[in-house]
């Protein structure tokens, strides 16, 4: 049964398993803790999330291997942050038997020699002991988190040179999303009022409030995520960041914004965290 893109955003691991009376399986880690049971090969749920993204393995190992110094096992790259590294999780029984799961990168939270030879901690609070040593673990997460860079550098590459890459009306950054943002008190100059009448846009604030779920989603100290606080890193952030403005009708400014070289991401990934420690030191609610 295919799976949605929620459910496949939701994976965190999956390793096959030796299921009574059924044979081979997998079992699914999901980030909220669950663990699901798959009948099927490795092989055949592998590919089926490679057509999902539109990936050809094929041509992902041929590309990637060499820069990873290593033929086979080499990392899923379904997107810039969607990669799932292979890894050893048991010793197969027949020739043949997969040996290998592989583990979404962005979700290993530690990576430990005990239990021995070494355990991964994943979101959800899933510990897997693994058939590999300590060292060569951190080894294959090294070589993952350098492709992971260079996925996403090719990644920017794209939005800098295609003024469609995004869908304005339409896509999550539109205006259920800063209808969300008005739900939780914050209002954003940048939203568009009806009609195409030009309007002045400082480009820096919609990058900011793209990236504004995202840095806070990686902070793990607890921090406040009431309006208050939410508008005081986006104040902070964008008292540091210079600011530029453009002339767009109704929708263009996201394909303007998009259209920032990946500096100016950086920089921008960058002055939200700053602010994120400032205001957590010190929040004014």
């Amino acid at each position: 049964m295919p799976l949605s893109l929620t459910e496949i955003l939701s994976i965190v691991a999956f390793v096959p398993v030796y299921q009574e009376g059924v044979g081979q399986g997998l079992e699914i880690y999901c980030q909220d803790g669950t663990v699901r049971a798959l009948p099927g090969s490795m092989k055949a749920f592998v590919q089926q999330l490679a057509r999902f993204f539109s990936i050809n393995l094929e041509e992902m190992r041929k590309k990637f291997g060499p820069l990873l110094g290593q033929v086979n096992l080499v990392p899923l790259a379904l997107a810039p942050f969607l990669l799932f590294v292979p890894l050893k999780v048991r010793k197969p029984r027949l020739v043949g038997d997969p040996a290998y799961g592989y583990f979404k990168l962005r979700s290993l939270t530690d990576v430990r020699a005990e239990p021995a030879p070494c355990t991964v901690k994943l979101v959800g609070g899933h510990m897997v002991t693994l058939q590999q040593s300590h060292r060569a673990v951190r080894t294959r997460l090294q070589r993952a988190r350098q492709l992971e860079a260079l996925a996403l550098e090719q990644h920017c590459r794209i939005i800098e040179h295609s003024h469609s890459f995004f869908v304005p009306e339409k896509a999550w950054l539109s205006l259920s999303w800063q209808e969300n943002l008005c739900e939780q008190g914050i209002k954003s100059t940048n939203r568009h009022e009806e009609g195409n009448a030009l309007e002045l846009h400082n480009l820096m604030e919609t990058v900011v409030l793209q990236r504004l779920d995202e840095v806070l989603g990686k902070d793990q100290t607890g921090f406040c995520n009431c309006a208050q606080c939410r508008l005081d890193v986006v104040a902070l952030a964008l008292n540091s960041l210079p600011a530029c403005y453009v002339v767009t009708e109704r929708g263009e400014v996201y394909s303007s914004a998009n259209n920032l070289g990946i500096q100016h991401f950086v920089d921008v990934v960058a002055a939200l965290t700053k602010a994120l420690q400032v205001v957590r030191q010190k929040p004014r609610h």
